[in-house]
């Protein structure tokens, strides 16, 4: 009994193992509008905000995450975003909006961090108003002129938000997001290495420095080999301390 005792802990110790390393890594996009470094219109003044503005959708993207400026349904482009030179902000006018997706589609949004400028008095209600009809967020929390969301839907990977009335200008935003294990390891391998599976078999090619192979029980099966032959199921390769789940038929 002690010794079935013993297999079970080292069985489920090696599962965890083997878990860490597949688990979703958390990432950050961030969308920094203090500087034009996405060459948008620049406004110099208020006059210049229904003239010098994002005339049609445009999109954007860091680290992993897209974000698509768009003008307001209602009146066009002539209510769209642009660059506010003497704040160096962003500045969103009458239900100019954006939307944030996560370019790959298994990585879930997690949380949207957007920092307002000074001294704006009704951003915080603007900001809650935009979103308070939407499900997958039950948190929002402003302090300091940041407003934060929470996303509580665990497979989203798009938020929308929109200016409600008033003008609303911002420096930054900020996105928290989960990267699909799978995904996330599928573009390291597209750079330097491919891997292929088989009828029964494994193939890793291109440049690596260490191979691993474990089946789904979490045992080593093959190391520092570039092929693997093995009977179909589910294993776990890691290439040079990336871990990917591959199927064999």
């Amino acid at each position: 009994m002690r010794r079935l005792t013993i297999l079970f802990s080292i069985f489920f110790a090696l599962i965890n193992c083997i878990y860490s390393h597949i688990h979703a890594e958390t990432k950050t996009a961030t969308f920094n509008f203090t500087i034009n470094s996405y060459n948008f219109p620049e406004c110099t003044s208020k006059g210049e905000i229904l003239t010098k503005r994002i005339p049609t959708d445009t999109k954007i993207e860091e680290n992993g995450i897209s974000m698509i400026l768009a003008p307001s349904p209602n009146g066009g482009s002539n209510f769209a975003p642009c660059w506010y030179k003497p704040d160096n902000v962003l500045y969103f006018y009458k239900y100019s909006s954006f939307t944030l997706s996560a370019i790959q589609a298994n990585d879930v949004i997690k949380q949207v961090v957007i920092t307002f400028a000074d001294g704006m008095s009704e951003t915080k209600s603007y900001f809650i108003e935009s979103f308070k009809n939407f499900a997958a967020i039950t948190t929002y929390t402003f302090s300091n002129n940041v407003g934060t969301l929470e996303i509580n839907d665990k497979s989203l990977s798009e938020v929308s938000w929109y200016c409600k009335d008033n003008p609303i200008q911002i420096k930054k935003i900020e996105v928290l997001y989960d990267v699909d294990p799978a995904t996330s390891v599928t573009e390291t391998i597209a750079q330097d290495y491919r891997l292929e599976t088989g009828s029964g078999y494994i193939n890793v090619m291109g440049k690596y420095t260490s191979i691993e192979v474990y089946n789904i029980s979490g045992c080593l099966i093959s190391k520092n080999n570039a092929i693997v032959y093995c009977h179909p199921g589910i294993y776990i390769v890691k290439v040079d301390g990336k871990a990917r789940k591959v199927i064999v038929k």
